[in-house]
């Protein structure tokens, strides 16, 4: 992967099913809807 390009993750809550797709990796990201954290999915 060339330098400065960065990834598109998708993070997902198990608890509420709620999805977002940040750029990068965010080791402890809380779901805004329920407040679980969420969990990386690598396709």
């Amino acid at each position: 992967m060339a330098q400065g390009v960065k990834r598109m993750i998708e993070y997902r809550c198990t608890d509420c099913d709620k999805s977002e797709i940040l750029a990068g990796i965010v080791p402890m990201k809380a779901c805004p809807q329920c407040g679980f954290l969420m969990e990386a999915v690598e396709e």
